[in-house]
């Protein structure tokens, strides 16, 4: 994925739209690659797929590191999403049944899981203005109902038990740990950094005193809540019961 997410990071930074358009045409791009471009690869060139692998990983670490060092919290959100789609072409390129299962589990967990806290962020900042990482916006007071939703969707955008993530991921791990053990300690410690992304993304937002005195309260329309409300039900509903959402993967592969 390095260095083509350039255009995407100019891009996002202006308007949702773009970023949404990017969002939901790389989850096309898994199932595109899995049904018509790995059958193909696989007879000509599957002696690249380890090669492929390592800069999937490669580009994995690159996008957690850059995670921790932005200085504006959609920043932050946005290179860990990247990381997380860069883990899925490392269970692509395993050729794994179950792997490749787990790549099409977890990009629906990625979109959804995506949608919703990207949605909360442009939500609290159309608000509140601009969202600094190193500073604690302190809005949980006015907000705690906003900030256990915020907790959830970023939660699951690390495979938070219980969630869709916890077993899409351990699909993926699995597959890749099985083949290339070296390339799963990277994806491990690529989840590790994501979580630390998250953890510190939710504390900047919702933790500390707020220092603007103006009202930080935000309120949530009736459809807003509809529609987070039933992201979050889909995350855990297939997150306790996967096999409901796995049969149907295993049986369009």
């Amino acid at each position: 994925m390095f260095p083509f997410h350039l255009w995407f990071k100019a891009a996002y930074k202006t308007k949702p739209f773009p970023l949404a358009i990017g969002l939901y045409s790389m989850n096309l791009g898994f199932v595109l690659l899995l049904r018509i471009g790995l059958p193909l690869l696989n007879r000509e060139a599957s002696y690249l797929f380890p090669y492929a692998m390592v800069g999937g990983v490669l580009s994995a670490l690159y996008f957690a590191c850059m995670s921790l060092v932005q200085t504006r919290l959609l920043s932050t959100v946005f290179y860990v999403m990247l990381a997380q789609y860069a883990t899925l072409y490392c269970g692509l390129e395993t050729v794994s049944r179950f792997g490749k299962a787990g790549v099409l589990f977890q990009f629906l967990t990625l979109g959804c899981a995506f949608t919703g806290l990207i949605g909360c962020l442009y939500t609290i900042e159309w608000n509140v203005g601009w969202l600094k990482s190193r500073r604690f916006h302190g809005l949980q007071e006015k907000n705690p109902v906003l900030a256990v939703i915020f907790l959830l969707f970023a939660l699951c955008t690390c495979a938070l038990p219980f969630s869709m993530g916890f077993a899409g991921e351990d699909l993926i791990f699995h597959a890749v740990i099985e083949h290339y053990p070296l390339i799963g300690i990277g994806l491990i410690i690529t989840a590790a950094l994501n979580g630390v992304a998250m953890f510190q993304t939710v504390t900047f937002v919702f933790r500390g005193k707020r220092d603007d005195p103006l009202d930080a309260t935000i309120y949530l329309s009736i459809w807003q809540k509809t529609a987070l409300g039933t992201i979050l039900a889909v995350l855990f509903v297939f997150g306790l019961f996967p096999s409901l959402l796995l049969n149907k993967i295993l049986a369009f592969m």
